[in-house]
């Protein structure tokens, strides 16, 4: 995050996982969650002593905790209490450049990067939500990838590159952690809205030098979690009921 650190709000944990293509996600020096996720078990004790956090063998289902009990350093914990207040305070929080390019990037590079929805679907053990949904707004799908945990019925994970009339390119991530054997543990503090009833946690990030932004949406039912991730720093309550009615809506 360049000079801005790491704000964690959620932490999600599951078997170590491998990704089918290169991930579409943010880099957060100087271990990203996915790295850590993606660790291999022979190697998984000592990045947890060098992140300070439990092990993902721990964790099951989602949990909500207050942040002081979020097993995270403290650096990170203090990082994510400014970023909450700037949020609470002026609506976004301040966030460096490439942590709100990363769904740009994914645009530019989608040719070598993604596969039609249709090649990706077989191999997929995770059932992936329906866009076509008539909840939904007409999204045009522009590409997706199988990631998280390979199982022997398929991997665990999905993300999908879209357009959402109205809101901008979209990224959704949704990881089966039933069957990835994890979980994910949620500070009390971040959770400002609710998905049909299940805790969420909407973030808006902007960088202070090009003002570009991004938004991103959290949260988990009973079998999975999502990050619905648009590449615009939504600052009105019209933009962000949007984003909400479009995650209210996604059906299983």
């Amino acid at each position: 995050m360049a000079a801005y650190g790491l704000c964690v709000t959620a932490v999600f944990f599951g078997a170590a996982t491998h990704a089918a293509e290169p991930a579409l996600t943010k880099p957060t020096p100087p271990v990203s969650l996915e790295q850590f996720l993606a660790t291999p078990p022979e190697q998984m004790q000592q990045l947890e002593q060098l992140l300070g956090i439990t092990s993902p063998g721990h964790i099951r289902g989602v949990t909500v905790v207050p942040l002081d009990q979020l097993q995270i350093p403290d650096v990170y914990r203090e990082q994510t209490r400014a970023a909450l207040r700037q949020m609470k305070e002026q609506g976004y929080e301040e966030a460096g450049e490439n942590e709100v390019s990363y769904i740009d990037r994914a645009m530019e590079d989608k040719e070598k990067l993604l596969k039609p929805f249709n090649e990706v679907k077989p191999v997929l053990k995770v059932i992936p939500a329906n866009l076509d949904s008539p909840k939904l707004r007409k999204v045009t799908l522009l590409g997706s990838m199988a990631n998280g945990a390979k199982t022997a019925e398929g991997w665990t994970a999905l993300t999908r590159l879209f357009r959402i009339p109205g809101l901008g390119v979209a990224i959704l991530q949704e990881t089966d952690y039933i069957a990835a054997q994890g979980g994910m543990v949620i500070a009390k503090e971040s959770i400002n809205y609710d998905v049909n009833g299940y805790p969420a946690t909407l973030s808006v990030k902007e960088s202070p030098r090009s003002k570009k932004g991004i938004s991103e949406l959290v949260w988990a039912n009973d079998r999975k979690w999502y990050i619905l991730s648009v590449n615009r720093a939504l600052k009105n309550q019209r933009e962000i009921d949007d984003l909400l009615s479009f995650a209210r809506g996604i059906e299983e």
